[in-house]
């Protein structure tokens, strides 16, 4: 789950009924000047906001910053699928939503990849055209890149891009260049550390994303909390 703070002209309504009651309810603690929950939605291709919890909240939210006019946001929680999984719209004939499926194994197997690929490349290339001198024992380029990887791509993606890493450095960077032997004992030394640290990252990044911990409170600026 991730908190956003977004045009109230973007949060799509379910098209579900409301109950005025309901409604007045939540103006009432709006006008009260309280925070009210924040509604639950999914990103959709079309890049608004589909709401899956809190359209008596939106309806609320319309009235009470109906004075705004396209200035108005709110924060509302956005559902993050986990790699492998996406949201899409479902029609069960009177009505459709959005519900959560499987990606094509292919195209998710491909995706990871190309994930994978791209962010050791982008470090190797970032690390290469460093002066020696500026790389440090740890390259934090190479870090970083699995770190993104393992975000994007989850634990297998990160390991993998870890692999690539560890052959690069080797390979393009450690003497003697052109060749995956590393002739220095202490080049061999903080190489096994950078994999070490780039591994630790990849348990890291997997933590964070089973146990993402998330304070909800007030938005900044003047974004309304919904």
């Amino acid at each position: 789950m991730q908190y956003v703070d977004v045009p109230l002209s973007r949060l799509e309504h379910a098209g579900c009924w409301t109950d005025p009651e309901v409604v007045n309810g939540w103006m009432n603690t709006l006008n009260a000047g309280r925070p009210i929950p924040p509604p639950v939605a999914v990103v959709t291709e079309r890049g608004t906001y589909y709401l899956h919890d809190g359209n008596h909240r939106l309806d609320a939210l319309t009235r009470f910053l109906a004075d705004e006019g396209e200035h108005a946001r709110v924060r509302v929680a956005v559902a993050i699928p986990k790699p492998g999984n996406r949201f899409v719209y479902q029609s069960f004939g009177e009505y459709g939503t959005y519900v959560i499926q499987d990606c094509p194994l292919r195209f998710a197997n491909t995706a990871r990849l190309v994930t994978a690929i791209l962010a050791s490349t982008i470090a190797l290339v970032l690390s290469a055209l460093l002066p020696a001198a500026d790389r440090g024992p740890i390259y934090a380029l190479f870090v970083l890149s699995v770190m993104i990887a393992a975000w994007a791509g989850g634990w297998k993606t990160g390991l993998f891009a870890s692999l690539l890493n560890s052959i690069g450095a080797a390979y393009f960077l450690l003497s003697p260049n052109g060749s995956l032997r590393i002739a220095s004992s202490g080049q061999m030394f903080h190489f096994a550390v950078t994999a070490l640290i780039m591994i630790a990252a990849v348990l890291f990044m997997q933590v964070v994303q089973r146990h993402p911990s998330v304070k909800i409170g007030l938005p900044r600026n003047n974004a309304r909390t919904p």
